[in-house]
């Protein structure tokens, strides 16, 4: 909703701007940072690609805190007016700014994947492997202290660091990232943390953690993966679009561990699925650099939960005139898409806007020019949309950047009436891709059904369906080097607090689950890379939601007085088991 708001807001904030500079490496969001008069002196975090001494000397220029940075790539503190120094530099590649948009993504399991067998050290395997020694690293919405899976024989906790970020700035705000709180083992021993749990996230935070590394003292039997390792836990701020808050955790996690010594595997069961899908956003490339910056560490994140739904548009741009209706709800201001295309793909594609006053007749009132990216390219422009007759019928805001190896291109159409729907068309030749929802909605964000016929619509034969063959989440998780999860069926049944059996018809073990999201990536390499048991997962939960779910209807399985089992209906990315020789299984 936030940056819905934020981009709805494009036509008054950005009009005044001048629109003959040339800043190719800014998006949308960016321009909306630099030209706001209520920013202008605001403190803003970023992340910039190019020569670190250069990086620094602006950022001292421009009185703005250097946080840190992962080789090229740094984050620092500025004022919002300090971009376009930034971006005129020629020592600097690429800036981007936070716009998260991540979502969450959990005994027969345990035996499906063989993780028992691993415990026992059955040959091949020469010893038991339980993940002692390693670091297990969580990032979620947080986790029950009191849990007894996270605690250790002598009641003790298993949490070696935990870091709130959605915590205010206190005596104990982690000074490299400087938000949220944190606290060390012994600081939460001693009640310190007592403030932080994963009531916020309704428990999916110590559900996972459960699943990856609970050591089953709750009812003796139902361990998770990894039962002997440390935890590093960050609660992750949903919330938070200003700060670089996903690469900031696990630089926090991979630090914490390096101090302990220890090898380190983290666990994301979040993702966004907005962005370019193909892992060089900064955020992406700073993991991927500490990833490979020394051995024993490994990263496993979901692939997502959108195997069904059609919200990825991906085609090959022909010399017909294609074009696809994108949705655009009343009850919010404007329509905000990105398109995203390979530089070599992009630029003899011609786009235009059009629009009609409805789907089901021909009642096309008109588009503007079609032009290639070269028209915004580093440019923003604000363009308005007559009908055939002289009517205005929108602002449509543009630009044209360069991310990595690809284009980007932003539309964001500010309608004089809700009674318009919106046309992407295009011609030309190259390929583009784009994944919408409907927006504050869900669903596809396209009109795929109840089109007119060819004879009402005669263009209609050069219509662009949406599809479901893309829906993997973006940015880290099209990266070669994190290992991808898909979901398959767990188990279809289990046993409520009533005593009665509950079966999900549409859950088949063993199999693909419909809700996993598909890849490839946008630039066309296969993931997800393995995919792990999802759907119905028993684990650990926030103890002081237990009456919550025990009242809910065919979701609350039989509950042990001092443990919090629950089924999950959403797919979990099953963390791999390190051996202490840090190899991954």
């Amino acid at each position: 909703m936030k940056n819905l708001t934020l981009f709805s807001a494009l036509f008054f904030l950005l009009s005044h701007f001048a629109v003959g500079q040339n800043h190719s490496k800014l998006s949308m969001n960016l321009y909306q940072l630099m030209s706001d008069p209520e920013l202008q002196q605001k403190q803003i975090n970023i992340l910039v690609q190019g020569d670190i001494n250069t990086i620094k000397q602006l950022t001292q220029e421009n009185n703005g805190l250097f946080r840190y940075n992962i080789g090229d790539i740094a984050t620092v503190r500025i004022p919002a007016n300090a971009i376009q120094y930034f971006s005129n530099s020629n020592k600097i590649k690429q800036i981007e700014s936070p716009v998260n948009n991540y979502k969450v993504m959990n005994d027969s399991m345990r035996s499906t994947v063989n993780v028992n067998k691993v415990h026992a050290g059955v040959a091949p395997l020469t010893q038991p492997y339980t993940g002692n020694g390693v670091v297990i690293g969580i990032i979620d919405t947080g986790i029950d202290l009191t849990h007894p899976d996270m605690l250790d024989s002598a009641g003790n906790t298993r949490v070696k660091n935990l870091w709130d970020q959605r915590k205010p700035v206190a005596a104990n705000t982690p000074a490299a990232y400087g938000y949220g709180q944190e606290w060390n083992s012994t600081e939460i021993d001693a009640g310190l943390a007592v403030s932080s749990n994963d009531v916020q996230g309704f428990g999916h935070g110590t559900h996972v953690t459960g699943i990856s590394a609970g050591d089953g003292s709750a009812n003796g039997k139902n361990k998770g993966v990894a039962p002997a390792a440390d935890i590093i836990e960050v609660a992750f701020d949903f919330n938070n679009i200003t700060d670089p808050t996903y690469i900031d955790a696990v630089d926090y996690i991979f630090s914490k561990a390096q101090l302990l010594g220890k090898p380190c595997v983290i666990n994301a069961s979040l993702g966004d699925y907005y962005g370019s899908h193909d892992g060089y956003d900064l955020q992406s490339q700073m993991i991927s650099t500490l990833l490979n910056q020394q051995t024993g560490r490994a990263m496993v994140a979901a692939a997502g939960n959108a195997g069904t739904l059609p919200f990825h548009l991906g085609y090959n741009v022909t010399t017909d005139t294609s074009f696809t209706w994108i949705k655009h709800n009343p009850a919010v201001t404007s329509l905000f898409f990105q398109i995203w295309g390979d530089t070599s793909d992009f630029d003899n594609i011609n786009f235009s806007i059009g629009a009609d006053v409805n789907t089901t007749s021909s009642s096309f009132r008109g588009n503007l020019p079609f032009r290639t990216i070269s028209y915004n390219l580093g440019v923003f422009k604000q363009d308005t949309l007559f009908s055939s007759t002289g009517n205005r019928l929108a602002i449509i805001q543009s630009l044209g950047s360069i991310q990595g190896p690809a284009y980007l291109l932003e539309f964001n159409i500010v309608p004089d009436s809700t009674n318009y729907q919106w046309r992407l068309m295009t011609t030309g030749s190259g390929r583009l891709d784009m994944w919408k929802f409907y927006d504050l909605a869900g669903g596809p964000g396209y009109i795929n059904s109840g089109l007119p016929t060819s004879t009402i619509v005669p263009e209609i034969i050069h219509y662009k369906l949406p599809d479901s063959l893309s829906t993997i989440v973006s940015g880290f998780q099209c990266l070669d080097n994190v290992i991808t999860v898909g979901n398959y069926g767990n188990r279809n049944s289990y046993v409520t607090l009533a005593g009665t059996t509950y079966t999900d018809a549409n859950t088949i073990p063993g199999e693909i689950a419909l809700n996993s999201s598909w890849g490839p990536t946008r630039d066309g390499r296969i993931k997800p890379d393995i995919a792990a048991p999802g759907g119905i997962m028993l684990s650990s939960g926030q103890l002081s939601l237990l009456a919550v779910w025990a009242n809910q209807p065919n979701n609350a399985p039989k509950l042990q007085k001092e443990d919090f089992i629950f089924a999950m209906e959403e797919p979990v990315l099953l963390l791999r088991l390190w051996q202490e020789s840090q190899h991954c299984f």
